[in-house]
């Protein structure tokens, strides 16, 4: 009983990640609005960001890895390490504590960490999939 309720949470993660690919294309960024404030937060990753970040170990299967030990200390580290740097891009002076306090009023948290995790994989996709639009041809001489 225990391996169906695996395997159900499993396809659930891939249907969400599945989603966000999906909705993901086409887009850049995300925007947090806190709908008491009216405050609006971008979040995005850089080329630069993305390579800085792979440099010090954190991948977008560290994310998963964090995630999946299900401990306070885990889950600011991926806070921390995965969330904070996209918020940094468009808000620097950001603090943690803010972080926190948003991601705790996000709801939806899987499908927002697949968005994340899409958005963090975009600048590796450009580089590996084909452009639905192409101006650059090429051929065998």
């Amino acid at each position: 009983m225990d391996e169906n309720i695996e395997n159900t949470e499993t396809a659930e993660d891939i249907n969400i990640a599945a989603k966000a690919l999906e909705d993901i294309k086409g887009h850049d960024k995300i925007v947090i609005e806190d709908e008491e404030t009216g405050t609006e937060y971008t979040l995005c990753y850089s080329r630069k960001m993305v390579k800085d970040m792979e440099k010090k170990g954190i991948t977008s299967q560290y994310a998963t890895e964090m995630l999946s030990h299900s401990t306070l200390t885990s889950l600011e580290k991926f806070i921390s390490d995965f969330v904070m740097p996209a918020f940094k891009k468009e808000q620097p002076k950001i603090t943690f504590n803010e972080v926190l306090g948003i991601w705790q009023g996000i709801e939806d948290k899987p499908y927002m960490i697949a968005l994340l995790v899409a958005l963090f994989n975009q600048p590796m996709t450009a580089l590996i999939e084909n452009p639905t639009e192409s101006r650059m041809k090429f051929r065998l001489v």
